[in-house]
């Protein structure tokens, strides 16, 4: 075998086992973070609209909601409202969130 042979199959084999680079816009990245962004948001607004739906009115007030990583956390204004917050949880409201679609509350 020749050296300028070598040399072509060498090429070759280079040309094969090369990483093959397509032509790549950022249209669909774009397109699969927005219908993430959307997923999202719209998980936290029925989990927002549950906590609503199910917990009285005299509770939720002045209470601040956020809902990330699958828990629902309730910032309550002092530790009065946190308290009866936590005594409404434990005397079955726990279970009607859960019934409501939200799975794990935490109070701060």
């Amino acid at each position: 075998m020749h050296q300028h042979e070598l040399a072509q199959r060498m090429a070759r084999l280079r040309e094969l086992r090369g990483r093959r680079w397509s032509a790549r816009t950022i249209g669909g990245d774009v397109v699969r973070f927005a219908d993430t962004v959307k997923k999202t948001a719209d998980q936290k607004d029925r989990k927002l609209e549950a906590w609503v739906t199910v917990v009285p009115e005299s509770l939720r007030r002045g209470v601040r909601v956020d809902s990330g990583g699958g828990v629902l956390t309730a910032k309550a204004p002092s530790a009065s409202v946190r308290f009866a917050l936590d005594r409404w949880l434990r005397g079955g409201g726990t279970d009607k969130l859960r019934a409501a679609g939200i799975g794990r509350v935490r109070l701060r």
